[in-house]
């Protein structure tokens, strides 16, 4: 701190108090060393990792969630693709139960995710979030050319033709 006092814009001091506040298991100076680089960095993908190392300590050493999701939600800001502040926000949300914010938080995630299989699935969490909101006629939507869903071994066809088969056995 001393150090910072005599240089607050000084990038290599930030690192060094970063690297000792882990050290020294000081979280709160870690979380405000990487906050401030973060402010300070210039290069995208170095902001979105001081503010993702900003969130993770948050959530998992301070037990800060308000402060974890304003960093979280900031590193993807910068890069939505990435995978640790996604899955940190995600744990977040979800032990607030903020269905909302989990719609929100998924349906910002799926045009970045170029898997078929993984964006198939996400699809399928936003709608039954969205169902869960009560908003079913929105729940399929934004993709109509959607698989059954991955755990169901049945397509929706065949499971009808399947019920009826058995209504008029």
């Amino acid at each position: 701190p001393a150090l910072l006092a005599i240089a607050p814009g000084d990038l290599v001091a930030l690192d060094v108090l970063r690297v000792s506040g882990r050290r020294a298991q000081r979280w709160d100076l870690v979380v405000g060393a990487c906050e401030r680089l973060a402010e300070l960095l210039k290069a995208p993908a170095r902001v979105a990792a001081s503010r993702e190392e900003a969130g993770v300590v948050c959530v998992e050493s301070l037990g800060d969630g308000a402060r974890a999701e304003r960093n979280l939600r900031a590193a993807l800001q910068v890069q939505p693709e990435r995978p640790v502040a996604y899955a940190r926000l995600r744990e977040v949300l979800e032990g607030r139960r903020d269905t909302a914010g989990l719609e929100a938080l998924v349906a910002s995630r799926i045009p970045h995710v170029e898997d078929a299989a993984e964006r198939a699935g996400m699809h399928w969490e936003q709608a039954r979030l969205r169902r869960a909101l009560g908003l079913r006629e929105g729940a399929l939507v934004d993709e109509p050319c959607l698989p059954h869903p991955p755990q169901d071994p049945v397509p929706p066809r065949h499971r009808a033709s399947q019920v009826q088969g058995r209504v008029e056995a």
